[in-house]
This record gives structure tokens, sequence and C-alpha cells, in this order.
């Protein structure tokens, strides 16, 4: 996924639309809007049950399940289907 050299480097592989490297810092400001935190809060909020009973299930802290959603799919707004598929 990234290269341990983008990562030391400070540079997240494929991330600038210009087809090189992106900096860290501009690739997570991306994701860390006013926006995506409050759709984040919102998700945590409304799925909180779900979300405690997955970590005690299988220990996955329900901050990092928000994140990643927020991530890849802004809370279910950016889904693709076939996307996650692996057929």
């Amino acid at each position: 996924m990234f290269s341990a050299r983008a990562a030391r480097r400070g540079h997240v592989a494929g991330g600038a639309s210009s087809g090189g490297a992106a900096p860290l810092e501009e690739y997570r400001a991306s994701f860390l809007t006013e926006r995506r935190i409050a759709e984040g809060v919102g998700f945590w909020s409304a799925n909180r049950k779900a979300l405690e009973r997955a970590e005690r299930q299988y220990g996955v802290p329900p901050e990092y399940v928000v994140a990643i959603l927020g991530v890849e799919t802004f809370y279910g707004r950016n889904t693709a289907a076939g996307a996650w598929s692996t057929h």
C-alpha cells in the first residue's frame, strides 16, 4: 500500500493530483474538514451501540471504525458497487 520509503519521507505515494507523492499534511488535510468531522460525530452518535458491540466482539476501538468509514466512504455517501468485492 504505502512504501516504507514514502512514509519515512512524510509523503503519501500517489496522493498528489500531479501524479506524484503528496505531503502527508496535504493528504491529511483533505480528510480533516469541518464537514467530515461533523459527519463522523453524527455517525458515531447514531451507531454508538453497534460500535460498542463491535469493539467488544472484535477489539477494534470505535474511533478506528469511524475514521476508516469516513475516509473510505464519507460515512456511506461514496460507495461503488463492487468496490470492496474480492471476486
